[in-house]
């Protein structure tokens, strides 16, 4: 296992950020809105049975089902859009040092350092591993750029060592 691992010029776009976004919403609170639908469904089938008809009901159930179709579609396309542009990191090429102490960024705008004990849950999405840490955010490794000799193989090695399950 390498000691060092650099993984330079990380630059993702926005089509990979909203991947990962959209992974993560779903892996999370997809709950959230099958809860929603059903209390919806529900009132429109069973609160009031008597004066609505079933044409009336499956015309309802559809504008339901439309409406948060819609809204998911909106904040798909639009939120993430704006959450993308807001992050200046997004913007410009990072290079990422993960050592025995840390992890390092390194960027025009920032440059940081952490600790591995701040890091608290690892997912991997395709090609990208999102590292979340003790203060909400989080560190996005681009895998494909690992820097020779270092391996992904060595990356997983050292998140093992200090206790990130990747998920």
């Amino acid at each position: 296992m390498q000691s060092t691992i650099t993984i330079p010029d990380i630059q993702i776009s926005f089509l990979e950020f909203r991947q990962i976004q959209q992974h993560m919403l779903l892996r999370q609170r997809w709950w959230i809105y099958v809860l929603l639908l059903g209390y919806l469904l529900y009132t429109a089938w069973f609160a009031d049975t008597a004066s609505t008809s079933v044409p009336f009901k499956i015309g309802l159930t559809a504008f339901f089902i439309a409406l948060l179709v819609g809204m998911l579609v909106f904040a798909n396309r639009v939120l993430l859009k704006r959450s993308f542009n807001k992050i200046p990191l997004h913007q410009q090429p990072v290079t990422y040092t993960l050592s025995e102490t840390g992890i390092a960024l390194h960027s025009r705008a920032l440059q940081s350092t952490s600790a591995w004990h701040t890091v608290h849950s690892a997912r991997k999405v395709g090609d990208w591993y999102f590292l979340a840490n003790k203060n909400q955010q989080g560190y996005l490794l681009d895998s494909r750029r690992i820097q020779a000799p270092a391996t992904e193989a060595d990356l997983r090695a050292l998140f093992q060592q200090h206790g990130i399950v990747i998920q």
